[in-house]
């Protein structure tokens, strides 16, 4: 009778001390599957902001490829309108003042544009 009572006595304190470690043990499992959904979430949206992202810049560079081309083809005309008019060593001289001029209006208005993206 006292095995009994004796083996009764493990159970409770076993019980009272395993109890508490299983729950424990089930709400970190529960955390873990959380944190590996949230892990996948994040990856998956980390890709498609990627994969958008390099779509963007494709785009871009084929915009800037073909406002190069554009722009060779305006500066070509250009050249040909003002030699006609002024000769060919003026025109070539009224077409680097004006584009030197006009290098010049992106980088006054770099600044102004950071300063209005960052507040």
């Amino acid at each position: 009778m006292a095995d009994i009572q004796l083996s009764g006595l493990r159970l409770w304190i076993s019980s009272l001390i395993h109890w508490p470690a299983r729950q424990l043990q089930t709400k970190i499992e529960a955390t873990e599957r959380l944190f590996e959904e949230i892990e996948e979430a994040v990856q998956t949206d980390i890709e498609r902001r990627i994969w958008r992202f390099e779509r963007i810049a494709v785009a871009w560079a084929i915009t800037a490829l073909l406002l190069a081309i554009a722009g060779i083809f305006l500066l070509i005309g250009l050249w040909l309108g003002f030699a006609q008019l002024l000769g060919r060593v003026a025109a070539s001289f009224v077409l680097a003042a004006a584009f030197g001029a006009l290098a010049s209006i992106p980088i006054l208005i770099l600044p102004k544009v950071l300063r209005a993206r960052h507040n």
